[in-house]
């Protein structure tokens, strides 16, 4: 028989937040001025991995590569990262989380289960999207970001960090993500995984990593958790 699930570990953009587009013109914006080819929405997602700024210092690194820079990138990424969280942060009434999402976060917790993010975005930005959606301080007990571990998914790393803080047995612990390095991350670390296809960029990548549950949406994941969909997603 399977444990119950005792500690629920979630991502942040894309599993919680509907924030991929919104991102993507950040990312867009901060890099206008110091490049002559703006990435796509692919060769964005292709630098996550580590905190905003040293993503826009990834790509402006590339484009100096590709003589597509205006600016050597080493002079001009602070001022890419402060462009960045100038228009995120003046835009957030933008980002919209994912329907029953916060509600289900906030049962688990009325529950006595324990909740926690580990997420690639950087702390700057990750808590003040949570401060926003009213969600820490709130029902999700502590964030792991990017700045706080020295290997980013889809190392480990992240989720043990994680589960120290959780206290709870990787045996009982769900990590939900929407994207291919967080189901790998979950697996390496020896916790249970849960694709959140609902957010997520490229299906077919994140179901290539064979997660232990699929959710086309949060009715699912609640399922998972034992929990009453319709007591979620009123």
């Amino acid at each position: 028989m399977t444990a119950p699930i005792t500690g629920l570990l979630l991502d942040l953009d894309g599993t919680i937040v509907n924030t991929l587009g919104f991102l993507f013109e950040a990312f867009r914006h901060a890099l206008q001025p110091y490049v002559t080819r703006l990435p796509s929405d692919a060769e964005v997602v292709a630098t996550f991995g580590p905190s905003e700024p040293e993503c826009l210092a990834r790509y402006l690194r590339q484009a100096e590569a590709a003589g597509q820079a205006t600016q050597p990138a080493a002079a001009v990424a602070d001022r890419a990262a402060d462009r960045f969280f100038a228009y995120y942060e003046n835009g957030l009434d933008q980002v919209r989380t994912f329907p029953g999402i916060v509600e289900l976060i906030t049962v688990v917790r009325q529950q006595g289960r324990r909740v926690g993010v580990f997420t690639g975005k950087g702390r700057r930005g990750a808590e003040y999207t949570l401060d926003q959606i009213g969600l820490m301080p709130g029902p999700v007990e502590f964030l792991v970001s990017s700045d706080d571990v020295i290997h980013p998914k889809p190392h480990p790393e992240g989720v043990l960090r994680s589960l120290e803080l959780l206290s709870t047995p990787a045996a009982d612990t769900l990590f939900v993500g929407d994207a291919p390095a967080d189901i790998l991350a979950g697996k390496a670390a020896g916790v249970r995984t849960a694709a959140a296809v609902w957010g997520c960029f490229n299906p077919t990548e994140l179901l290539a990593t064979e997660p232990d549950h699929v959710c086309r949406n949060v009715a699912d994941l609640a399922l998972i958790l034992g929990i009453e969909p319709a007591s979620t997603l009123a």
